[in-house]
């Protein structure tokens, strides 16, 4: 997954959402989805764009070695532990339901 890209989520205050309508609950969790899927597709697009660009000025964009994209991971890594560290119970919730499988 391309980290870099921007993702859209819809946010909503616990007890308003659980005194919602199942119905509206649904009508939210659907519109919240086409959101998600649209800006992600725009967000890809933007992408592809950025690197035609940078292709047509002949700059070569090439994966990370190995060797990086493990040096990148463990950075990232201690970066979230810390945060998540400082955070607390919280920050531990969050972590753990953003490394959670898609």
């Amino acid at each position: 997954m391309k980290a870099w890209l921007p993702r859209n989520y819809v946010i909503v205050n616990s007890s308003v959402w659980t005194a919602l309508p199942k119905e509206k609950q649904d009508i939210l969790l659907d519109c919240s989805a086409k959101a998600e899927a649209a800006g992600l597709e725009k967000s890809k697009s933007a992408d592809d764009q950025a690197l035609a660009a940078l292709k047509s000025n002949s700059v070569q964009v090439l994966p990370p070695s190995d060797k990086l994209a493990a040096e990148l991971s463990k950075i990232g890594e201690t970066v979230a532990a810390e945060w998540a560290a400082k955070a607390g119970e919280a920050g531990n919730n969050i972590m753990a339901q953003f490394k959670k499988p898609n």
